[in-house]
């Protein structure tokens, strides 16, 4: 955003009545532009800022106007410029960025977006780039865009440059970030033209020239250029040492050799848990030996590789190891390729104009696919001269050169290209959107299957409206399909969409929320006209009012398009709209590098009698394809790998279809025919769909008149000796209550699946949620215990239906087996079992008897009290049961009170025995013992294995657990349960799995709940989650800016729940911070913070809770409590912001201020001596005292989360700079030319070393701390004092470096743990006292107090 520059207001509504249409050049943010329009009704103003680029805005918003010139003052210096090529071409322009003349290799490059990464990959050194997209610096650069800490490309030409950057995350504009780094960009070129001549003449030499020369001066700066063939620049940017890197989780060792590496392949080797050691490009193969590396890595980098002679030599030394070494494996990029193919033996050549862009199709020759790739390189492998040993994997398609070798038999492969760089996507996650009668679910459907076919894991949520086909293009009528697929295993269907798919405005204004910032938008315009947009009540369109400026936004008229494509088969505008699914699917295709087969091969499949109807949809397919491929809106086309899944069979599968297969397959396997007696009832009915196609193996499905038949009639077919099945949602599970009481009381096997929706009543009809788990544990009159399982997927739920089946067969019981509406209507990837592998159903009738034999006692039990199954039709069983109490054994109707209880034990003891028949709960991700445990059911499944996977692999020691079996808990539950200190458990309702573990294992659990009609999403707190929604206004330049920048960004790492956070303040610049802060927040009165904080705390020790105070504020009139706080070592975390000055009362001494200062109360200096808050501190009996400054960011940040970690009061002192009343008072210690003489940075167990080169130390002489110079021979950093964070003694001395720099007592002042140590806190304390006088009083009787010891009565 446009950062206002501080004006008098009067200057600036000066220069705001000065704006006028056309005559004038305003200048916005060091951009310059013309007034375009104005509109005084509205306030509005638009400014053209280059041909391309036009920015509405508020006219009345505008504060950083920096000055209006006359349209006669240029806005960019036009210099009289020319670029010489070797051919002898000149073209003139204008310079930016630096002003300094260059000259070096003329490459273009292709690329639409990256600018700032090719500036800056090193691969460039010696080399002017050239542009081809014609507008460059709109996005701006920013820190995170770096290859390297500095521009190493000799200079840019651009046809057009953006001054201004209008990306999101810009910190600076192109051309202030060129001349900053003292690189020159040349611009207002023709550069179609440069590279024609390149692309027709080869690789040229040109030179960059500033001013007027004459054509043989020019001509002698060209041929003075160094040609690339002969070149060596890897010497240039190599580094000289060796570093490390280390992620958070070690796998592999690499050692990277640097011939011009790049940043983002550090990243992504790290991410792949490699610790990197980079080496400089001359260090010897014995040298990287000895650093023992589990494979090795040939960087990227410039020049001319054939010259690089002892790169090649080290390089046979590594793929040649003698007997002491063992082969390594070698992988090589770009150069690092060419120097192992030199090394194999083969030989380089210069190509005629090189490879540089981010769209080169190369062909993988192992796999039969194209990689569409990133290159940078100008010489390639002659593949001819390769040794039989070396053979060839990938081509180029451009102009058949070698891409890429591997070794036939030793681990040693490189590629041509930046693997890195290629526009590849680990996960993407699309939402489909629009009416729903647009085949919106459709197109959802094929695209996640086409991206299942191709090898990607995904998982899928349709979202449907409720209602069953409401007014089109209203928000009732809005239906999506989210699809999350990757090249990564996939466990939910995303939180956020990258690519939201709209085909109106009511399905942009339903959907936008659930669009990442920055993600993209494809819409349908054909959506946005007046009528759509009054239907959904959209006041303006926001394709053009600004108002999705955040976004990528590519607007395609999908609806004209469509009946542009079908035009002249016959078909009515209406039919002909239906297609418009096809065409965005064809898009989308495209845009992901999806084939189109899969789908063409279902439409023909669907569409076969209908051939009209058919060639509509493919033609729109098609259409939408070749419309990515032709109009060139898109300026990226992705690829997502496939994932590296289990092998074996996979198909698309949905939680209701596998549902279906595993009621059908638990037919076949137990041999009991199939009986499915259902009610239509949303999301449950497409099990009933499924089955009905599937009467060849002998289902019978039966479409009831309510719940109540659907139900008894499974029980009816199930006492008949079939697989009696029941499906149901919502209210259908309440109406089925009293016949599921029926199965249980009669013993007979009953398998109720139930889709569970919002509720209560009709509810949310088509929303997920996980309503019914206490219906299913209690929700029958009297004792009626039921086996009860979930599924926590779609491909899941095969698995827990069919072992629904087995126990309720096996058991002789009713089992009801829970899904819900996100699972049985998503979709992922399913490993179908085969056949053979599914587990066996034992099923025993009870045999025929004769009349003579025992008469058959229907209640007798096996030693698993289960009962037999007698069938009608088998001879000498005949018998009776029913609701009425049984006797036992005999199965007599009885109304003994005993025996009623009898039987009540054992209905839930033969439940209860189950446990040993399910298998033991395991940690499904995450550590074993720990801090916290996940616990969940259901399908929530992948969100929190997701959840965990990310803080796993930050630090947390956190494990997940889920469970299947929800009656008969696993019997080990109660033993993992045992194993963490926090146990908490998401659901999808207000929680009901965490009142049965409660009761069940007494642990004081802790629920995470949402009652939306969505999934969880797997959302990591950013810092932006802490940044409330007030401006803040602090004055510009002040350190608090610095200060709460950095606690909202470490606020996220801590692992505490922002709504468990709260900060406290008195009075003072530094008390607004909790306005601040998206927090809990008390901004309270003078000096009282501390004290309010300590009874929060004390009442609430489940709080995470921060003081926010000045030294105003709590060393002066909050002293008092400042010291109590800390002598009681309340778990409170104090940031003191000192700045040494009143500033909210405009700027009086404070307790803090130095003597001799001048203020407005002191105007001939302040005579106080100054208060020492950590020697304060310290005396008062503080655990945890430290100090750190606003303008060191990496410390500041590590000082804020050691502050968090301590237990007990902990005291941060931040020098804080208030610009305004006492500027530049920390000066000697923030500032880059003298901190590092003044300032002691401590390290628990190092020497107190200071000085530029840390050539200075501090030892003791006793007690008395001395400076010493370790260039003097006659101390050592042995000799120094070795800091100890636990030691009050020397904690006290440091507190008393405290004298100015011009002082002769000067010692550096301290920054860092001055001391800590642990003691119990005065909350835990208070809370202790209040559980052991409870226990052994008991719990308080309020009657006795209120009668106290004597009563009497009065009649």
């Amino acid at each position: 955003m446009i950062r206002p520059q501080r004006k008098k207001q009067k200057e600036r509504e000066a220069l705001l009545n000065d704006i006028q249409k056309g005559d004038k050049v305003i200048t916005i943010g060091g951009a310059h532009g013309k007034v375009a329009g104005l509109d005084n009704e509205k306030n509005l103003v638009w400014i053209q800022f280059s041909d391309t680029v036009k920015i509405q805005f508020d006219k009345s918003a505008i504060a950083s106007v920096e000055k209006i010139n006359s349209a006669a003052s240029t806005s960019t210096q036009q210099l009289e410029t020319a670029d010489k090529l070797k051919t002898g071409d000149a073209f003139k322009g204008f310079v930016f960025g630096s002003k300094k003349e260059v000259g070096g290799e003329i490459v273009f490059n292709t690329s639409h977006t990256g600018y700032q990464e090719i500036l800056t990959d090193p691969s460039y050194a010696g080399q002017i780039v050239t542009m081809t997209y014609p507008l460059i610096g709109n996005y701006g650069t920013n820190a995170q865009d770096l290859e390297s800490s500095k521009i190493w490309a000799s200079g840019i030409i651009v046809k057009e440059l953006s001054t201004m950057g209008f990306n999101f995350q810009s910190q600076q504009g192109l051309n202030s970030y060129l001349e900053q780094n003292d690189t020159i960009g040349f611009g207002s070129i023709d550069t179609r033209h440069i590279v024609r001549i390149i692309r027709t003449k080869g690789a040229l030499r040109g030179y960059i020239a500033v001013g007027d020369y004459s054509v043989d001066e020019l001509k002698e700066k060209v041929f003075s250029v160094p040609k690339m063939e002969g070149s060596e620049w890897v010497s240039v940017v190599s580094q000289k040492k060796v570093r490390s890197l280390t992620p958070k989780k070690k796998l592999f060792h690499v050692v990277a050799i640097d011939y011009g590496i790049k940043q983002n392949i550090e990243r992504l080797l790290l991410e792949r848990h490699c610790e990197i050691t980079v080496v400089p490009f001359d260090m010897t193969a014995e040298e990287i030996f000895k650093l023992n590396p589990d494979g090795i890595f040939l960087s990227n980098g410039p020049g001319d590789p054939s010259v690089l002679r002892q790169s090649i030599s080290t390089i046979q030394s590594l793929i040649n190891p003698d007997k002491e070494h063992p082969v390594i494996p070698i992988f090589g990029i770009c150069l690092g390729h060419q120097l192992l193919s030199l090394a194999f033996g083969a030989k380089t050549y210069k190509l005629k104009f090189g490879h540089h862009g981010s769209n080169h199709p190369v062909k993988h020759l192992v796999t039969g696919k194209v990689e569409i790739t990133s290159q940078n390189h100008g010489f390639a492998v002659n593949p001819k001269s390769l040794p039989s040993s070396i053979k060839v994997t990938h081509v180029n398609l451009y102009d058949g050169t070698l891409e890429g070798i591997q070794h036939k038999t030793l681990p040693f492969f490189s590629v041509q290209f930046h693997p890195e760089g290629a526009p590849v996507l680990e996960d993407v996650t699309i939402l489909f959107a629009g009416d729903s009668g647009d085949g919106i679910q459709l197109t959802g459907a094929q695209f996640g299957e086409t991206s299942a076919i191709l090898g990607n894991d995904l998982n899928t949520f349709p979202n449907y409206p409720a209602e069953i086909r409401a007014p089109a293009g209203t928000l009732a009528s809005v239906s999506g399909f989210q699809v999350h697929f990757g090249s990564k295993l996939i466990f939910t269907p995303g939180d956020e969409a990258d690519v939201l798919v709209v085909m109106n405005a009511a399905a942009l204004k339903a959907n936008l929320n659930k669009l990442k910032e920055g993600g993209i938008i494809i819409a349908n315009t054909g959506g946005f006209d007046d009528k759509n947009l009054t239907l959904s009540k959209t006041p303006a369109n926001p394709l053009e009012n600004g108002s999705l400026s955040q976004y990528q936004v590519y607007q395609v008229d999908i609806t004209k398009l469509t009946q542009t494509a079908l035009e002249g088969l016959g078909l009515g505008t209406k039919e002909m709209h239906r297609s418009k699914n096809m065409f965005v699917l064809g898009l989308v295709y495209w845009l992901y590098n999806k084939t189109l087969d899969h789908s063409i091969n279902n439409l023909n499949a669907k569409f076969k009698k209908n051939p009209t109807i058919l060639e509509a949809n493919l033609r729109a397919l098609k259409a939408g394809y070749h419309y990515g491929e032709t109009v060139e809106i898109f300026s990226t086309r992705y690829e997502v790998k496939p994932a590296k899944m289990k092998p074996g069979q996979y198909r698309h599968i949905t939680g209701n279809q596998a549902a279906s297969l595993a009621l059908i397959s638990a037919s076949q396997i137990s041999k009991l025919p199939l009986f499915f007696g259902s009610y239509p009832i949303t999301p449950a009915s497409d099990i009933l769909h499924d089955l009905a196609k599937y009467k060849n193996f002998g289902v019978r499905t039966f479409q009831a008149e309510d719940e109540i038949s659907a139900v008894c009639s499974a029980i009816g077919a199930s006492y008949g000796g079939s697989l009696g099945v029941t499906s149901t949602s919502g209210p259908g599970m309440d109406l089925k209550s009293e016949a599921v009481g029926l199965a249980i009381s009669m013993e007979i096997p009953l398998v109720v699946i139930d889709v569970q929706r919002g509720g209560p009543s009709t509810g949310l009809p088509t929303k997920t949620e996980q309503s019914d788990l206490l219906t299913a544990m209690f929700g029958r009159h009297g004792e009626a215990p039921a086996i009860v399982l979930a599924a926590s997927s779609p491909s899941n739920c095969f698995t827990f239906v069919y072992e629904a089946c087995r126990l309720s067969l096996e058991y002789m019981t009713p089992v009801i087996c829970l899904l819900d509406g996100f699972i049985a209507n998503g979709t992922e990837p399913w490993l179908y079992p085969n056949v053979s592998d599914l587990p066996n159903i034992n099923v025993t009738f009870a045999t025929p008897r004769n009349s003579n034999e025992e008469p058959f006692l229907p209640y007798k039990r096996n030693e698993k009290l289960v009962r037999e199954w007698a069938i009608p039709g088998t001879k000498g069983l005949e018998h009776r049961i029913g609701g009425l109490e049984k006797a036992d054994v005999t199965g007599e109707v009885s109304y003994d009170p005993d025996n009623h209880e009898r039987m009540t034990f054992l209905r839930a003891e033969k439940i209860a025995r189950l446990a040993q028949d399910i298998p033991e709960l395991s940690i499904s991700t995450g550590v074993e013992r720990g801090d916290v445990l996940l616990l969940g059911w259901g399908g929530t499944f992948g969100n929190l294995k997701t959840a965990t996977l990310e803080l796993v692999e930050e630090g947390y020691k956190v494990g997940h657990a889920h469970l299947h079996y929800l009656n008969p808990f696993p019997r080990n539950l109660g033993h993992i349960l045992s194993h963490f200190k926090k146990v908490i458990i998401p659901e999808l309702n207000t929680g009901q799995l965490i009142r049965l573990i409660r009761d069940r294992y007494l642990v004081p659990a802790i629920g995470l709940n949402k009652v939306q009609g969505l999934p969880f999403k797997v959302k990591k707190l950013q810092p932006k989650d802490f940044a409330s929604n007030q401006d803040v206004r602090w004055c510009p330049g002040c350190g608090d800016y610095s200060i709460l920048k950095q606690v909202q960004t470490v606020l996220p790492e801590l692992g505490v729940e922002k709504e468990k956070m709260v900060f406290v303040s008195g009075i003072g610049c530094s008390s607004r911070f909790p306005y601040y802060m998206n927090t809990y927040g008390m901004h309270t009165i003078h000096g009282r913070a501390t004290a309010i904080a300590t009874g929060l705390k004390i009442s609430r020790p489940d709080l995470d809770v921060w003081v926010i105070t000045g030294d105003g504020d709590s060393l002066s009139i909050g002293a008092n409590h400042f010291v109590q706080i800390l002598r009681r070592n309340v778990d409170v975390n104090i940031l003191l912001f000192n700045n040494e000055i009143y500033g909210l009362t405009k700027g009086q001494y404070s307790p803090a201020s130095q003597m001799g200062l001048v203020t407005k109360s002191t105007p001939f200096g302040s005579v106080d001596s100054p208060l020492n808050p950590l020697a304060l501190s310290l005396g008062s009996d503080g655990t945890f005292i430290a100090r750190t400054m606003d303008r060191d960011i990496p410390h500041l940040r590590s000082m804020i989360t050691r502050a968090h970690s301590h237990r007990g009061t902990s005291l941060l002192e931040i020098y804080q700079n208030c610009v305004i009343f006492n500027d530049a008072v920390f000066e000697p210690f923030t500032e880059k030319a003298t901190k590092a003489e003044n300032d002691l940075f401590l390290e628990h167990g190092k020497p107190l070393l200071f000085g530029k080169t840390n050539n200075k130390g501090i030892k003791l002489d006793g007690l008395k701390p001395v400076c010493v110079d370790l260039k003097n021979e006659k101390e050592s950093v042995n000799d120094l004092w070795i800091h100890d964070e636990h030691d009050l003694t020397k904690a006290s001395l440091l507190t008393r470096f405290f004298e100015l720099p011009n002082s002769e007592l000067f010692l550096p002042r301290p920054f860092g743990v001055i001391y800590e140590k642990d003691k119990p806190t005065y909350d835990r304390n208070v809370n202790e006292q209040i559980e052991t006088i409870t226990k052994t009083r008991g719990k308080g009787n309020l009657d006795s107090i209120l009668s106290g010891n004597e009563t009497w009565t009065i009649v």
